[in-house]
């Protein structure tokens, strides 16, 4: 349910639709929420831009079809800084709810300490497979969340 609140909150905050992939288990908590016909509007209403916040149902992966890469690069790194800002460092609890963080750590090999030195604004290294290269060959490249 935290995690849930705390997208709420940045989804209010930013007082614009935006895509934010969160788990499914955040996903049903809202479901939840919405359900609660009397309850969810002053929910709302106590949250930074005041507004109802309607959800619409998307796949990350329609959304990466209907994205730039650049675009869709700055708004989840976007997410990773606001949550980061707002809340502090992503524990290994909260962090099993944003998929920006789990694509950063499964995908990409981050440590938590990593992700959180990137939504803090600093900068880490990741080792990269370069295509052209033996398999086991590495390059090295340099992420902060000013290169989106």
């Amino acid at each position: 349910m935290d995690e849930c609140l705390k997208f709420l909150w940045i989804c209010s905050s930013i007082n614009k639709k935006a895509f934010v992939p969160v788990s499914q288990d955040v996903d049903n908590v809202w479901h939840a929420f919405i359900l609660q016909t009397r309850l969810y509007p002053g929910l709302c209403s106590i949250l930074p831009g005041k507004d109802f916040i309607h959800h619409q149902s998307g796949s990350f992966h329609d959304y990466m079809s209907a994205t730039s890469g650049q675009l869709m690069a700055e708004e989840l790194v976007f997410w990773l800084t606001e949550y980061h800002r707002l809340f502090g460092d992503f524990t290994a609890e909260s962090a099993k709810h944003w998929v920006i963080v789990n694509f950063l750590m499964q995908g990409e090999g981050l440590s938590l300490a990593d992700v959180n030195t990137l939504a803090a604004g600093g900068e880490v290294s990741v080792s990269l497979t370069d295509t052209e290269a033996p398999a086991n060959a590495k390059q090295t490249s340099v992420l902060s969340h000013g290169d989106c």
